[in-house]
């Protein structure tokens, strides 16, 4: 029984690492590219608040190829650099991801304007993170210190009722 409350705990952990946006990606990915604010989460997810299998954006999916995972922080940083490096153009309209959101505009969408053949856009909306529209998700460790104290403390309670029985019988 003891094995199972640590797998438990050891999968709802990794379950919610994936499962929300990353509420620290658009600050990092803000302050590295000195953004005016804070990318929208629908940069890489098809929502605001995530969830699994929500990366499906061209940006996203690049992101998502090339390494990054939820709440690390530091490939984000080096995979930004990397797009900036090699001009990733997530959308194949001749100008780069980083170019695009220097200027304001989705790296998703082709930009007629800038000899794009897709739709032409619209200025990118910059919002301040991830939360907006909804609550962000509990880094994981939260999630797993909340099971452990959670497991913890039946235990006790178990091995009190044991010792309460034994004293009356």
């Amino acid at each position: 029984m003891r094995g199972l409350g640590v797998a438990l705990a050891a999968a709802l952990s990794f379950v919610a690492t994936g499962a929300f946006a990353t509420d620290d990606f658009p600050p990092v990915i803000q302050n590295k590219l000195s953004l005016p604010k804070a990318p929208d989460c629908t940069l890489c997810h098809n929502n605001e608040q995530g969830g699994l299998g929500t990366v499906t954006t061209p940006v996203g999916s690049w992101f998502y190829g090339n390494g990054l995972r939820a709440y690390n922080e530091s490939t984000l940083t080096f995979l930004i650099s990397k797009s900036e490096m090699t001009g990733q153009d997530s959308d194949g309209d001749g100008v780069s991801d980083v170019t695009e959101l220097r200027q304001g505009t989705d790296p998703n969408v082709p930009n007629l304007a800038d000899g794009g053949l897709g739709q032409a856009e619209t200025p990118l909306t910059l919002q301040t993170g991830c939360a907006i529209g909804g609550r962000a998700a509990p880094k994981a460790g939260t999630l797993f210190a909340f099971v452990a104290i959670s497991w913890s403390a039946r235990k006790r309670r178990r091995a009190r009722r044991q010792t309460e029985r034994s004293v009356r019988g």
